[in-house]
């Protein structure tokens, strides 16, 4: 939940730096983002009014600002959504009736946490929600009528390498890349790689500064 607190689902308002600037009036800090879980991040995209699945997710006046502003005084957004349905300020402006909006926006948020992707270790397709721990549980929502079915093993390969049609499963016609987009793709990537590089080396900075952290306390005991 936001600041690191309660479940994704539901709670009550939050009682953390953030959550109380917020509930003063004041626009919390950036810096509140480095404690939410990416499945909170992906609900706030949705809130800011994403079209992702959805024709109408857009709460009118609710900017990125705004949206924020809110996760950040709630532990669930489930519960946010119920105070704007009763708050007479947002109650004109949202899109339809409360269990409605709220079903539209599970199911983009189902979309932006179980889509399926292809893992080439496994040679198959697969949700994307096996590449990282944490809590997308979502009671009541059938996952593949909203994100599809998987291809069958026989073909994701091939149409991960573009053999394939993924709609027809029609055998796709192969060109030769240009020197100009061979070249493109070559700069992409190594940029690629070098970030990834950096962020291992920062994400090892950050474990060891973890482990010393614990290994004073453990020794100040």
């Amino acid at each position: 939940g936001a600041a690191g607190a309660g479940p994704a689902a539901g709670g009550a308002p939050v009682a953390s730096p953030a959550g109380r600037a917020a509930a003063r009036g004041g626009v919390p800090q950036v810096s509140a983002l480095d404690t939410w879980t990416p499945e909170r991040f992906a609900q706030f995209c949705v809130l800011c009014g994403t079209d992702y699945k959805e024709h109408d997710i857009n709460v009118k006046g609710l900017g990125i600002k705004g949206a924020f502003k809110m996760m950040c005084q709630y532990r669930g957004v489930d519960r946010m959504i119920e105070a704007m349905y009763k708050d007479p300020k947002w109650q004109s402006k949202m899109p339809c009736p409360k269990e409605e909006y709220l079903n539209r926006v599970h199911c983009i948020v189902a979309a932006f946490w179980h889509h399926t992707v292809f893992d080439p270790r496994r040679g198959e397709c697969v949700s994307i929600a096996v590449a990282f721990d944490g809590d997308r549980a979502l009671p009541g929502l059938d996952i593949p009528s909203i994100c599809g079915s998987f291809h069958p093993k026989e073909y994701a390969a091939r149409i991960a390498k573009g053999e394939l049609d993924a709609r027809t499963l029609a055998a796709r016609r192969q060109e030769r890349l240009t020197p100009a987009e061979r070249s493109c793709i070559d700069r992409i990537l190594s940029q690629k790689r070098s970030d990834q590089r950096e962020h291992n080396f920062q994400q090892s900075l950050r474990e060891d500064a973890q482990k010393r952290a614990a290994d004073r306390a453990q020794a100040a005991e």
